[in-house]
């Protein structure tokens, strides 16, 4: 593992509002659409230190400080994974087999790959965030 996953690194508190939005909306927007979405958040610190997540999406599952296998293994299997730059998040994002990931644009983590058909997952810019283009991407994903 390199240093750079194995150093604590702490994003700020409020970069966590505009994610939390986004997963409030696309919890919403699925429900309307018959899904019964579950969101789990995966960081390191305190609990307390997400409330401005956990506050403005409800239900959601904290893991926090879990193992680098653990977590991996768990993103790796989401339909769909919000996040921002890490090189963390861009494994995990790459690792899903079919997932939407929405990521701050353009992301050069995300770079097409030619010849990958079809493809490995559907991208949607965090900022400006829009739930209907994450669950359209899902929906393509799931046909």
């Amino acid at each position: 593992m390199s240093r750079a996953v194995q150093k604590e690194r702490f994003a700020p508190i409020d970069s966590l509002v505009p994610l939390a939005e986004a997963a409030r909306q696309v919890v919403e927007r699925l429900r309307t659409e018959g899904a019964a979405p579950s969101v789990h958040f995966f960081s390191e610190g305190a609990p307390e230190a997400f409330r401005a997540f956990t506050l403005r999406v409800a239900a959601t599952t904290l893991h926090v400080n879990a193992t680098a296998q653990a977590t991996l293994d768990a993103l790796s299997r989401c339909d769909g994974l919000l996040g921002n730059r890490s090189n963390f998040f861009l494994l995990a994002a790459h690792l899903c087999d079919r997932c939407v990931v929405a990521a701050p644009l353009p992301h050069p983590g995300f770079a097409p790959v030619s010849g990958r058909v079809p493809a490995h997952h559907r991208l949607v810019p965090i900022d400006p965030f829009n739930a209907s283009a994450f669950v359209e991407g899902w929906a393509q994903l799931h046909r």
